[in-house]
């Protein structure tokens, strides 16, 4: 009986890790996939340093270059993942805009902070 609810127990863990684990990989999907597939490639973080004449820079010589709709040579990614990457990246930079303008957002909506009405005499 007891390892039977141990087993039980060790099921339930690993699948909760795994809901865990495929929620965190569909939050991080398409830039992930286009950033996987450079590594890949053989591009490397710290690659844009000139190595016999390579440039394998993971950002600057792979993933920028897909963000702006170059091609580069041994990668391959469709343009609906490239879409989803820059809809997830403006989103992104809408939120720190709105955070360093003191609105803060209420699950997807903006709320302006209150501002304090003046006090009469």
């Amino acid at each position: 009986m007891k390892n039977q609810s141990l087993v039980a127990l060790t099921l339930a863990l690993i699948g909760t890790a795994l809901v865990a684990a495929n929620v965190h990989a569909a939050e991080n999907g398409p830039c992930r996939e286009i950033r996987t597939a450079c590594e890949s490639a053989g591009f490397t973080k710290g690659g844009h340093k000139p190595k016999k004449n390579e440039f394998k820079g993971l950002y600057k010589d792979c993933v920028q270059k897909i963000m702006t709709g170059e091609t580069v040579a041994g990668v391959t990614v469709s343009p609906e993942v490239v879409n989803g990457c820059k809809e997830k990246k403006s989103k992104r930079e809408a939120k720190k805009e709105a955070k360093s303008a003191g609105v803060k957002s209420v699950g997807s909506v903006p709320v302006s902070a209150p501002v304090a009405a003046p006090v009469s005499k």
